[in-house]
């Protein structure tokens, strides 16, 4: 398992292993995203997922294996260096500046591209100025994809959790990446609202040619918009496969939804629905 696009892998993890004070959370993991693609990556609680998403992303570190995005080896490059190299993320906890306005949330994920950096475009002189103004008209590209065109001018923390979550999401796309990172962006999210965040999440990668690796626990949305599925227990690789496959793979339904109980019959009902 892993490995099946070759070269042609928009990223490739390999025989990767994450430890942290001795105790293994990741082991001997390997796994490919096709370019353009939902890759998701599903499992119980500790199964290691997260800390998948933290060592592509900078946030911890490898103790053996490779991770190269588009041909670049990530292994050793610190967190920073990503956004350089067309890789963004979202996080469980969002972490948005509450007090600044949406637009000003948004404007951070595109410093990362500008030259002057974030200290610099507060100012307005030259060079500086110009990236300040490109700046802003990129975030209200942004926030008009998903939807917050009339909130931009509003503190972050006074709108509703789902939207602060398109706000996160706005703000890393802002930083042009070629591979996104979710981590839980349904979460909490329920209805209708559920409902557009995975048409969104769907149509980034159909339109924009984005490679998305998404990490949620709601199963109806990862089988809906998902290419393929990847399934972590204890912290190595226990499926992979399409949606159709995964959703009937008798080792998933043990470890993931549990075996034989009227509860995980219908939870995939409600899957397949």
């Amino acid at each position: 398992m892993g490995n099946l696009y070759g070269d042609a892998a928009a990223l490739r993890v390999c025989d990767v292993t994450i430890s942290f004070g001795g105790v293994t959370a990741v082991r001997n993991l390997s796994l490919d995203l096709a370019p353009g693609r939902i890759t998701s990556l599903i499992g119980p609680n500790g199964a290691g997922k997260t800390t998948v998403l933290n060592a592509i992303s900078g946030f911890c570190s490898c103790q053996s294996g490779s991770i190269r995005h588009e041909g670049v080896e990530l292994v050793g490059q610190p967190a920073w260096r990503r956004p350089h190299l067309g890789i963004a993320r979202t996080f469980q906890n969002l972490q948005l500046f509450g007090s600044l306005s949406v637009i000003e949330n948004v404007m951070v994920g595109s410093h990362v591209r500008q030259r002057g950096g974030l200290l610099a475009s507060t100012t307005y002189w030259g060079r500086e100025r110009a990236e300040q103004r490109k700046a802003t008209k990129q975030a209200m590209e942004q926030l008009d994809l998903v939807g917050l065109t009339p909130f931009s001018r509003m503190p972050a923390a006074s709108l509703p959790l789902a939207r602060q979550k398109l706000v996160a999401l706005a703000r890393a796309l802002a930083a042009s990446p070629t591979l996104l990172l979710l981590d839980e962006p349904a979460a909490g999210v329920q209805g209708e609202t559920l409902s557009e965040v995975a048409n969104l999440i769907r149509s980034l990668c159909d339109e924009h040619r984005l490679t998305v690796l998404l990490v949620d626990h709601h199963m109806d949305l990862v089988m809906r918009i998902s290419d393929r599925v990847v399934v972590m227990n204890q912290g190595t690789l226990l499926a992979e496969g399409d949606p159709s496959t995964i959703k009937v793979h008798p080792d998933v339904i043990s470890v993931y939804l549990g075996t034989g109980s009227e509860e995980s019959n219908e939870r995939l009902e409600a899957v397949e629905h």
